[in-house]
């Protein structure tokens, strides 16, 4: 499964960045079962088992529209979140008829434990997905958000340091530094 996603992305990162997020939808499965009082059993498994595989496609799908706008020259931070957001409506439509269907096979004795599992999996699973993935993503990445206008390393907000010219911290001293100040 990961050497398939691996050729898919053509990187070992994004792979793992959905494998990572995978266990915690077990945090929904557990707490649905606890909450209907079903056991977790060979169905419940199966059930689980068939969640990774929609949690794995709701990763790809959102993977692959972060790549899309980052492609396009988005920056880095507001393609994550764009992303995130244009794909709540397909990813939540997904996970909500999902949901919706298993309804009736709750009281069945059978395959109630099944329903439970996928239904709490899936709708923990969801959130994960659109909030969880896009922030493993930015660490993954080293993304972060910029403070400082880096055409002209000039603060776009504050006047004091605009009129001092100062250019981001410098890494290893951690002061800023400018027209020959330096300010801790």
């Amino acid at each position: 499964m990961i050497a398939i996603l691996i050729m898919l992305f053509k990187d070992y990162r994004k792979p793992i960045i959905i494998f990572c997020s995978l266990p915690m939808l077990l945090v929904g499965v557990v707490a649905v079962m606890l909450l209907t009082d079903k056991t977790f059993n060979f169905v419940a498994i199966v059930g689980t088992l068939g969640l990774i595989g929609m949690l794995i496609k709701n990763g790809i799908v959102l993977m692959d529209e972060i790549t899309l706008q980052l492609n396009q020259g988005v920056e880095p931070i507001t393609a994550l979140v764009d992303s995130a957001q244009s794909r709540l409506r397909p990813v939540t439509m997904a996970a909500l008829t999902t949901i919706l269907g298993m309804i009736p096979l709750l009281p069945d004795a059978m395959f109630g434990s099944l329903a439970a599992s996928i239904m709490g999996g899936l709708t923990f699973g969801t959130l994960i997905t659109l909030l969880f993935i896009p922030v493993l993503y930015a660490l993954f990445f080293q993304y972060k958000k910029r403070t400082i206008n880096e055409k002209d390393n000039i603060h776009p907000r504050c006047p004091a340091l605009r009129c001092l010219h100062l250019r981001p911290r410098d890494a290893d001293t951690g002061t800023m530094q400018g027209n020959g100040t330096e300010i801790q």
